[in-house]
């Protein structure tokens, strides 16, 4: 089976160079036994997790450049859960 989504966020503080608004597409497979594998289209992560009759279990590591005038990349790790 395969999982699609989108996931936006914003940043409020007052970091400089940065743009506050952004969004990523996450393109995954989930095997028969739950485990999800994939990765976030526009940035270079990796995400694994667990699916199941009731919950998604999403994790992530990777990196990305938080304005496109930056020149080194951000490191980051994420991860979040969604109930049924």
């Amino acid at each position: 089976m395969s999982l699609l989504g989108t996931f936006a966020c914003r940043y409020t503080g007052s970091l400089g160079g940065f743009s506050h608004d952004q969004s990523v597409t996450l393109k995954a497979n989930v095997d028969l036994t739950g485990h999800v594998t994939g990765s976030i289209e526009q940035r270079t992560f990796t995400v694994t997790g667990t699916q199941t009759a009731n919950n998604l279990t999403l994790a992530g590591t990777g990196s990305w450049l938080p304005n496109p005038q930056s020149a080194v990349p951000w490191g980051v790790t994420f991860s979040f859960s969604a109930n049924k």
